[in-house]
């Protein structure tokens, strides 16, 4: 039955095609085109091909290297998107060009920052500080101030 719903699409498919694109010159290309389409409908139904790919993760996957995975993948973001926020808060607040910035973030929920370390030669800038706060919702109470 599923054969025969496919086939039929493929082919009402088809003649609406053909009935919106206009044959003239080209009328022979497009047929071909057409005709390729439909034959490999016709292949992958009866399964000779098979379009529909397969499960990148398989039950040959351990539940220990699923979750590893899973942490990798949670690093790598978190790695990114300090490098991200450092960027933009070196572009936002122009006075913390020089400072490091150390980031831990939350899995749950996800990416919250649970403490920001700003690493500095110079005494802290209440005001930079604040502006942070503000601009990226990060609470006050986490962002620590260190003078190297």
């Amino acid at each position: 039955m599923n054969l025969i719903v496919t086939l039929t699409g493929a082919i009402l498919l088809i003649q609406a095609v053909r009935m919106v694109l206009p044959l003239g010159n080209a009328g022979k290309y497009v047929s071909f085109v057409l005709g390729l389409f439909f034959m490999t409908v016709v292949l992958d139904s009866v399964g000779v091909l098979d379009f529909r790919g397969e499960e990148i993760f398989s039950d040959h996957i351990s539940q220990t290297e699923t979750e590893q995975l899973q942490i990798l993948q949670q690093e790598q973001i978190f790695d990114r998107y300090e490098k991200q926020l450092t960027d933009d808060i070196r572009k936002s607040v122009p006075q913390l060009q020089e400072e490091e910035f150390s980031f831990t973030f939350a899995t749950e929920p996800f990416g919250l920052v649970q403490s920001l370390t700003i690493t500095s030669h110079r005494t802290e800038q209440e005001s930079a500080v604040q502006k942070i706060s503000e601009l990226y919702g990060i609470p006050r109470e986490v962002i620590v101030w260190e003078r190297k």
